[in-house]
């Protein structure tokens, strides 16, 4: 999926909506890194930083994965317009 996709750029606005939601912010996100890098050079960790992610999420919890999202968040329009700009919900609307 590229980048430009409306279903991309919603979802990475859903995830920084997510954040705020619950209170996460850029010290988090760098506090994961951290922990992250150390993992990857013990060699407890392997995969990149958006599986480590993924996989541990921040205090055992994370959004929602892309499915999930385009089976909920995506579908619901009230959302959509709220996280999204006007021109990228026009592109939300016409890719409906």
């Amino acid at each position: 999926m590229a980048k430009n996709d409306i279903r991309a750029i919603a979802y990475r606005k859903y995830q920084l909506d997510w954040l705020m939601a619950h209170d996460y912010g850029m010290s988090d996100i760098s506090d994961l890194a951290d922990e992250w890098h150390n993992e990857k050079a013990n060699g407890d960790f392997e995969g990149s930083f958006f599986d480590y992610i993924k996989e541990y999420g921040f205090h055992g919890v994370n959004w929602a994965c892309f499915p999930e999202f385009m089976d909920n968040e995506y579908c619901d329009k009230a959302y959509m317009k709220i996280i999204l700009s006007k021109q990228e919900f026009e592109m939300y609307e016409q890719a409906a």
